[in-house]
């Protein structure tokens, strides 16, 4: 089937699975397994990060899904695992009272636990919602668990289920979803708050959220038939708790769907596209005339109450992907297209001029337009978010386009004047060579995403380079070590390197100080300034990420001890975090002696961390090495204790596995 090209990205929103790090809004797992990796940017972090799942070093992952606090992780045995917040029945397990809380008091499952309750059958799909999921076994059959608000889980009877704090019931474990008239299921999407599900026959059904064409389920007229069906207290709003076949796609074999918050498009076998729900800013991509056609929703904004083919798009389309305020569309010779809002550059289109303007004054585009870029490769997979959106080309690689805040774009260029807040166009995400994306299923509508990539193949390399190229970033690599408008020479053991005082000031307070303290320079000549202790190669690297704040061609494994420091020295905590980041993807046995070292020595504390860890997992094997031996006792010290928390650690989830079988 063409889903199996589906890239394994998917953009969620949650404060802290797994082991939490002290950066709010990461997730931050051990890197300590040997099968598969999780690849994560979050809106914290700047660079892809990879961590072998604790708790699933054994297991061969085939599918990750993430909703909001939470994740899941299919194995290809066809078991589910569960972590993060343990609230209102995400996890499919009662939280408990041993289990560690965050900021707020809520209680959250650091590792990995097996959901049951799905009567011994194989899974092969999960898919998360904001707070809800559900899971499709290989008989087609579907099951959920988690919030209940809106007839999510089904037509189950809610009225014996546990209420949240805001009296909402929510089902703490796994409930099979009836309704399907005895169809089996072979697709499955969430929503925040509706689910749809494509059958093997290509019918689709959809319940939840019933409001302003949500769920499609209104007639050829247009009439959506809602007055039948029960309302939410909370809000007032329709919902449909038994799954429904959407006659308007009758005679059509769906291939695959994906749901918005608020809008959902289906692609059928034929290369057609079906779209239905919110309509505003042309999120749709129907003809302007089909638009102002539309019913409007309490706020005015339109939207399609049946689902409608679209005509506006070109070729045939094999996947498509539905952002918070925007769809991209993939095509079957590999093209990318796109259409809703064009706000900070979530649509991937250079041709600002073609926009229209919505009453609001929001930048759109209402009907599917080709986004040129990807150097020509074919494009294989794609996924939105409220923010971006992504792609995978043939070979592995990953295109970024949209908000490039707050790492979410995984940029690392702090230190450049004048630096973007969006990516307009494709900017290639330089993951490691020989990474090669897994198909899974796509979660793609919250509002702070995190990137979540899963490879089944271990890094060849070991000087993969990290981070971002192609970025529209000021060009300024050029003058790095160039004569050219110099002011400045550092002179570096018998070297001297040309440099620019006002990049340098910029980018580290140590430069500025220690240019401020050079004095005014009367001279036409440039001033001197004389750099001890520092290699020309590693300085040469400084400057280069001082000047473009790009990975390629600074950081490497082989020069990344050399760059820590230095980066530590000059206060350059960017590209310190870069060489962090080298050091962790290249973490062995042979050298997490050294590289914890180094970590303690210059101050970087979370890779000092995940080495004692490392070291931890690999005792029988480091403590040979003879650098073990030679470490400070304080480090001594902080790997015991570790293993002791360890040891308490097993010991704990031991004892809940034996009183959960008893």
């Amino acid at each position: 089937r063409r889903l199996e090209r589906v890239v394994a990205v998917l953009l969620v929103e949650f404060r802290g699975h797994g082991h939490r790090s002290d950066a709010e809004g990461m997730i931050a797992l051990q890197h300590a397994g040997t099968v598969d990796e999780v690849y994560t940017v979050g809106n914290t972090r700047s660079l892809p990060r990879v961590f072998d799942i604790e708790g699933l070093q054994q297991t061969t992952l085939s599918q990750v899904a993430c909703g909001e606090d939470f994740s899941l992780a299919l194995t290809d045995t066809g078991e589910v695992y569960a972590w993060g917040d343990a609230n209102y029945g995400k996890l499919a397990a009662p939280a408990s009272a041993d289990m560690p809380t965050d900021d707020d008091n809520l209680p959250y499952q650091p590792l990995p636990v097996r959901v049951s309750g799905f009567g011994g059958c194989r899974l092969v799909q999960v898919a998360c919602g904001s707070n809800h999921s559900l899971a499709l076994t290989e008989a087609g059959r579907v099951w959920a668990w988690g919030g209940a608000i809106f007839g999510r889980l089904g037509p189950a009877d809610v009225s014996a289920m546990p209420l949240d704090e805001d009296g909402d019931p929510y089902q703490p474990t796994p409930v099979l979803v009836e309704g399907f008239e005895g169809k089996s299921v072979s697709y499955i999407a969430c929503g925040n708050i509706h689910n749809l599900a494509v059958t093997h026959r290509g019918s689709v059904y959809a319940w939840g959220g019933a409001h302003f064409g949500l769920l499609g389920i209104a007639d050829v007229d247009g009439n959506e038939q809602l007055s039948d069906l029960p309302v939410d207290e909370g809000s007032g709003n329709p919902y449909q708790p038994r799954p429904t076949l959407l006659t308007a796609l009758e005679g059509v074999s769906v291939a695959q769907v994906s749901c918005g918050s608020a809008h959902n498009l289906a692609v059928a076998e034929d290369g057609s596209v079906w779209a239905w729900g919110g309509a505003k800013y042309g999120r749709l991509g129907v003809s302007s005339k089909q638009l102002a056609a539309m019913p409007t929703d309490d706020d005015g904004d339109p939207y399609q109450p049946r689902p409608i083919k679209l005509e506006t798009l070109s070729g045939h389309a094999v996947q498509v992907a539905c952002g918070e305020w925007h769809s991209l569309f993939l095509s079957d010779d590999g093209a990318v297209y796109a259409c809703g809002s064009a706000r900070r550059g979530r649509l991937g289109l250079s041709e600002s001029n073609r926009f229209e303007k919505s009453e609001d004054g929001e930048e759109c585009m209402l009907t599917p337009q080709r986004i040129i870029g990807f150097e020509g490769r074919k494009v294989i997979g794609i996924s939105a978010s409220a923010y971006f959106s992504l792609a995978l080309t043939e070979g592995g690689d990953v295109w970024a386009w949209g908000q490039s805040a707050a790492g979410w774009l995984s940029v690392s260029c702090t230190n450049v004047v004048g630096v973007p807040e969006y990516q307009s166009t494709p900017a290639h995400l330089n993951l490691a060579p020989r990474t090669h994306v897994m198909p899974a299923a796509l979660r793609l509508t919250q509002d702070a995403p995190l990137l979540v990539i899963v490879s089944k193949e271990r890094w060849q390399s070991p000087a993969a380079e990290l981070g971002l190229r192609g970025l529209a970033l000021p060009s300024l690599d050029s003058y790095a070590g160039s004569e050219e408008f110099c002011d400045i020479v550092m002179r570096v053991g018998e070297h001297k390197i040309h440099a620019h005082k006002i990049i340098l000031a910029a980018a580290s307070p140590v430069f500025k100080q220690m240019i401020t303290a050079l004095g005014p320079n009367g001279a036409s000549s440039p001033a001197e300034l004389s750099v001890d202790g520092v290699a020309p190669a590693t300085m040469h690297s400084v400057l280069r990420h001082c000047y473009n704040g790009h990975t390629e061609m600074t950081v490497t494994y082989e020069n990344a001890l050399q760059v820590l420091a230095a980066a530590h020295r000059f206060g350059l905590s960017a590209l310190k975090e870069l060489c962090v980041q080298n050091l962790l993807f290249h973490l062995t046995r042979d050298n997490a002696v050294l590289i914890l070292v180094a970590a303690d020595q210059y101050e970087a504390p979370e890779l000092r961390s995940q080495c004692i860890q490392y070291i931890v997992h690999h005792l029988k094997a480091v403590q040979h090495a003879p650098q073990f031996a030679e470490l400070p006792k304080h480090l001594l010290r902080a790997i015991k204790l570790r293993a002791a928390q360890k040891i308490e650690q097993i010991t704990s989830q031991l004892g809940k596995r034996q009183r959960v079988a008893c």
